[in-house]
């Protein structure tokens, strides 16, 4: 997994903490936005606000990548957007540091947030889990492979709204525009040998 932050500066937040969040979406950024330090200037969309910086001032590192945005609509001033683009049910935990974080995250001012994702299940060949909330409708599946020295982790999205528009019609939902937009994600990993593994990440949203 990746690097732990220190305890004294950090919030670590589980990955059931995140599904169960009242208002969450679920979003990991909404979530955040709970902790002391931190505020939004408004509910539509999930920018973070730490310590009075900008939104754009704080960092994202995913698997010890950092993420420009994690988050549809976003644009160049605010890494903020309505929706975020990283599935909650693949995330293992988040790491939020609202100050005094280690020297490799100092590339920001406000702070740190480092998402760690989830290896899927090595115990079973293939399950799956479909759903619906806010943040879209879509399905994950997970499974194991070579008696167990490698997972995989899928999950893909698409935005409710513009399925229900599909279904229902613009004038029937009264509203004057739809999001449209997918995302998807996925994490690989294989074991070469009982100290080192390989693993493959991927996220996009459109």
């Amino acid at each position: 997994r990746g690097q732990q932050m220190s305890p004294v500066c950090a919030n670590v937040i589980n990955r059931s903490e995140v599904l169960r969040s009242p208002g969450g979406v679920p979003d990991v950024q909404r979530v955040v936005q709970n902790l002391p330090g931190v505020a939004s200037s408004t509910d539509n969309i999930n920018e973070l606000i730490v310590r009075g910086g900008a939104s754009f001032e704080n960092l994202t590192v995913m698997d010890n990548m950092e993420i420009p945005s994690i988050n549809h609509y976003s644009n160049q001033f605010n890494s903020a957007g309505p929706i975020n683009m990283v599935n909650a049910d693949m995330i293992e935990d988040v790491q939020f540091s609202a100050g005094g974080f280690p020297a490799q995250y100092g590339d920001k001012s406000s702070s740190v947030m480092n998402l760690t994702v989830r290896e899927g299940n090595r115990n079973v060949g293939f399950s799956s889990k479909s759903g619906f909330n806010m943040a879209g409708v879509g399905t994950l599946v997970e499974g194991g492979f070579d008696d167990g020295r490698g997972s995989y982790i899928f999950s893909a999205r698409n935005s409710l709204l513009q399925l229900i528009d599909r279904i229902v019609g613009l004038s029937s939902l009264s509203l004057t525009a739809v999001p449209k937009y997918w995302d998807t994600q996925s994490k690989i990993v294989y074991d070469l040998s009982s100290s080192n593994k390989l693993m493959v990440n991927f996220l996009y949203g459109d």
